[in-house]
């Protein structure tokens, strides 16, 4: 066959490729297929464009199914790591709330030493209360002990 019969064949083609229309499937999957096989004719080339999408959607496979994997170990690697944190914010949960109740129990000791403190300063008032009455009868003892030994002599 030559070039000639080759490209009044690919016209033919071409034809019926529009006559499918604008949005046809036909049309869209033959897009810049007509422009290949001129090419081919004109510069006795075997350019096979499904081949080539072929190998690119073998190739573009293979890499989505590295990139899943890839993406399989992180996803296992930031659970793992997950389980960790949450293993380390439960335990502090844990140590917070004990920390609470001693702080807790701390509070209501405190709370007892100042009613004890409170109890004691209140001691303290009676006590100093007392030594200064026991001081004032000591002063009057001794005066009536003056009184005493003026008239003695």
């Amino acid at each position: 066959m030559t070039k000639a019969e080759e490209l009044k064949i690919l016209a033919k083609i071409e034809e019926l490729i529009a006559e499918a229309g604008e949005d046809s499937y036909i049309r869209m999957t033959f897009a810049g297929v007509p422009e290949i096989c001129r090419r081919n004719i004109e510069d006795d080339f075997g350019d096979i464009p499904v081949k080539d999408l072929e190998e690119l959607r073998k190739k573009y496979d293979a890499d989505l199914m590295r990139k899943d994997a890839e993406c399989g170990q992180k996803i296992l690697r930031l659970e793992h790591e997950n389980q960790a944190l949450q293993s380390n914010l439960d335990k502090a949960t844990e140590n917070l709330e004990k920390y609470k109740e001693i702080c807790h129990n701390q509070s209501g000791k405190i709370a007892e030493m100042q009613e004890s403190i409170e109890a004691c300063g209140d001691c303290m008032m009676d006590n100093e209360k007392h030594i200064a009455e026991l001081e004032n009868e000591i002063v009057r003892l001794k005066a009536e002990v003056y009184d005493l030994e003026r008239k003695v002599r």
